[in-house]
């Protein structure tokens, strides 16, 4: 499976020499649809969500009639959530987890609950679970009543393969919120579960390998990032629904200059605006080149 590069960071799997030697780097990957292929065989195999692959191509507009030789934009490269680089940190807007350890940082696409039911802040593993079973909540329940009173471990599971309990000790709005599999791959990518986080089977098997109970989890909402690398100013915008007027940045100028020294005289203004109003999840560079600076 192919991993990401991040600005300034590896992935696990990634080339560390890749990364150290490359000055410039691209913030996208163009792909060409091959015979056969289809958008979620695709995102697989890039490990990507699906929906991130929609939000950077505007055209793709009918998933089930992509033509052989179609060009589309891959959004392999991402910047980092504000966050302390430790343990997990799970953008829900974009929808991204992050899992920083020692001098690495894997990412992965991930499911988030519909209708803001997946809570932000802080919380920690509590458990590990291997083959887990699942006991429908009330609220699952209303809605398919013919639902068992639990399922056991299988192809039917809709935790999959593995599952990571969060503590709920200080706070029991993480009481019903978990860290797992899945056994519907295809909807990885999107706001479509009752607050858990969800991950490819690949993608949460290795985070089980990797990951210990006590890891600290951090969940935040950043539709916004903002990073500096090599001199250079990046923004990625990941706005899960976009208000009808974007002229006013949605609060783009504040966190830029909040992020970045001397902002006024670095940023260019008008590419971080058409950054908000494209909202397609690709970083783009807004900073001002030193040599158009000077001629200024």
């Amino acid at each position: 499976m192919i991993r990401h590069i991040l600005l300034v960071c590896l992935v696990f799997f990634a080339s560390k020499a890749l990364a150290q030697e490359t000055e410039k780097f691209a913030t996208s990957t163009e792909y060409i649809i091959k015979k056969g292929e289809t958008i979620y065989k695709v995102a697989l195999d890039y490990d990507l969500g699906i929906e991130e692959i929609v939000r950077a191509n505007p055209s793709l507009t009918d998933l089930r009639r992509i033509r052989i030789g179609k060009k589309i934009i891959l959004p392999t490269t991402h910047l980092l959530p504000n966050a302390a680089h430790k343990g997990i940190v799970i953008n829900i807007s974009e929808p991204r987890l992050y899992f920083f350890t020692n001098d690495q940082i894997a990412s992965f696409p991930i499911s988030v609950g519909t209708e803001a039911k997946t809570p932000t802040g802080r919380t920690k593993i509590s458990q590990k679970i291997e083959n887990p079973s699942w006991t429908p909540p009330a609220s699952i329940r209303e809605e398919n009543p013919d639902l068992p009173d639990v399922v056991p471990p299988g192809p039917n599971n809709p935790l999959g393969q593995y599952a990571f309990r969060l503590n709920a000790t200080k706070n029991r709005k993480w009481q019903s919120i978990m860290i797992h599999g899945t056994n519907e791959p295809w909807r990885v990518g999107g706001k479509v579960s009752h607050g858990c986080i969800r991950l490819y089977p690949q993608d949460v098997e290795t985070l089980f390998t990797q990951v210990e109970v006590d890891t600290p989890v951090l969940i935040v909402d950043q539709p916004i990032k903002v990073q500096e690398f090599n001199g250079e100013i990046y923004i990625e915008v990941t706005f899960q629904n976009m208000p009808e007027d974007p002229s006013k940045n949605l609060g783009a100028k504040a966190l830029v200059c909040k992020r970045v020294k001397n902002c006024e005289a670095r940023i260019d203004w008008d590419k971080v605006h058409d950054a908000v109003a494209q909202n397609r999840g690709i970083p783009v560079k807004v900073s001002i080149d030193e040599v158009e600076s000077e001629n200024n």
